[in-house]
């Protein structure tokens, strides 16, 4: 029985310009500036406290942790999961400091089984950027629709993006989410590897944290060869005016490749036909 899952989604710029973290990123905007987060938060107060700063743990992939207050969790140094050869697995982690960290970047080793190895090139790592958004319906079911009265819909910072910048500077009291991705090769050999996700910068110390992926004799079958029907909406035009290029110029198509390569990652064999304004 195959399983279909069709997604509505923004997702061509966030899948798309996703690379190793071991390879130079650029942006035709560079970065930029997040709006503000209105909301409660911890104050100077609380912040000051931390005795020790910046700090880096392992956080969940379960949580989207607040930009500026300080994340409730343990400090976790060392991560293990397991996974069966060609699977992809993810992690987060998290870095907090109450001073401003200029130049911080993330890099990653390769992960060591003994003579084996699965490379740092199948690792990618990216900053969390956090985004405006607004609640979902009254019943909680839907963020589609129209918002007729738009003071009855509250707003929040949440943290969603990641980001293709690989260094950038950390403003004091504030919480930076980091996500690690590694593919597993398919013709690893089984066993435990291990390695270190560093954060380094220009004005603070490097931290690093434990990373150990137990490798099962199970395989994945490529993506291609997937049975389920994926389907990511994609749009054309929002690449191009991202990208500021013609529609469909030789650079238009240049700058998609990448998108529609990652999209094909998840086991995708569908693309989007955009063939009226409004469909």
């Amino acid at each position: 029985m195959k399983l279909t899952l069709i997604l509505s989604a923004a997702l061509a710029l966030s899948l798309g310009q996703l690379c190793n973290a071991q390879t130079t990123r650029t942006d035709p905007f560079g970065d930029y500036e997040e709006l503000t987060d209105t909301k409660p938060h911890d104050g100077p107060e609380v912040w000051d406290k931390i005795v020790a700063s910046p700090q880096l743990s392992w956080g969940s992939t379960d949580v989207r942790y607040s930009k500026r207050s300080i994340p409730s969790l343990q400090n976790k140094k060392h991560w293990q999961t397991k996974a069966w050869k060609g699977e992809r697995v993810n992690a987060q982690a998290v870095l907090w400091t109450k001073t401003d960290l200029s130049g911080a970047e993330i890099t990653v080793s390769d992960l060591r089984n003994g003579s084996s190895i699965i490379p740092a090139s199948a690792i990618e790592t990216s900053f969390v950027r956090y985004v405006m958004t607004d609640e979902l319906s009254k019943d909680g079911t839907t963020g589609c629709g129209e918002r007729y009265n738009k003071a009855d819909w509250d707003s929040s910072m949440v943290a969603d993006a990641l980001d293709i910048i690989n260094v950038r500077d950390i403003v004091a009291r504030t919480t930076q989410p980091v996500w690690m991705n590694a593919w597993v090769p398919s013709d690893a050999k089984t066993g435990k590897y291990k390695g270190t996700l560093t954060v380094t910068g220009s004005n603070f110390s490097p931290l690093s944290l434990q990373i150990e992926i137990d490798v099962l004799n199970h395989t994945l079958p490529d993506p291609k060869d997937w049975q389920i029907h994926m389907d990511l909406w994609q749009n054309p035009y929002a690449v191009a005016r991202y990208y500021d290029v013609p529609l469909w110029s030789k650079e238009h198509f240049d700058a998609m490749r990448p998108i529609m390569k990652r999209i094909a990652q998840t086991g995708q064999k569908a693309v989007t036909a955009s063939i009226m304004h409004k469909p």
